[in-house]
């Protein structure tokens, strides 16, 4: 018996401090997110924690999942930066807000109910009035017209172009990146 004595503490002290590891990874998730989004107080997206990336956890929302996805890509294990570089111009929750404009609003980028208020359907032009499709490939050197801009415009161009009857590009972030690029060069 006394030989069981220090292998079940032994056992117990492994048990606790895997337990603790688990129970501070997720706060520090939430941390890192908040740290690099910077969600405004009060907002629904200030207080979602786990519920931000999470339907009921451990089962991931479609922010959480393209979260999970992009930190596979990028080799990460924390919510970064550069992880958020390439989120933010993503609709995960495909309600035609990106994760950004909704950060921005204090909403939930991964629940398709959250949107930022007053938003609705895209405004069309009036009857007679020639619609707007897209901005000319000429004005793409204009300061304004960001890479993350102009990737916004792909994804839900009414939001940064009024009156664009030009369709959404539902595309994998790698082929919104090589349409950039293509873009990109025929700036030079």
């Amino acid at each position: 018996m006394k030989t069981l004595r220090p292998v079940t503490r032994m056992l117990a002290v492994a048990l606790g401090m895997t337990l603790s590891t688990a129970a501070l990874a997720l706060p520090a998730f939430v941390q890192q997110f908040q740290d690099v989004c910077k969600p405004k107080p009060g907002t629904p997206l200030a207080q979602a924690q786990c519920k931000t990336c999470h339907i009921e956890p451990p089962k991931l929302n479609p922010f959480g999942l393209d979260i999970k996805a992009e930190m596979a890509r990028q080799g990460s294990k924390a919510f970064t930066a550069a992880l958020w570089k390439a989120l933010g111009p993503l609709d995960s929750d495909k309600d035609g807000f990106s994760n950004q404009a909704e950060v921005d609003a204090g909403t939930l980028p991964g629940g398709p109910n959250s949107k930022p208020t007053g938003a609705g359907p895209p405004i069309l032009p009036a009857p007679g009035e020639k619609p707007e499709t897209g901005p000319a490939l000429a004005g793409a050197k204009s300061p304004a017209r960001t890479d993350a801009w102009i990737l916004e415009h792909f994804r839900n161009p009414a939001a940064v172009t009024p009156n664009s009857v030009m369709p959404r590009v539902w595309a994998a972030p790698w082929e919104m990146q090589s349409l950039l690029d293509y873009l990109k060069g025929l700036r030079a």
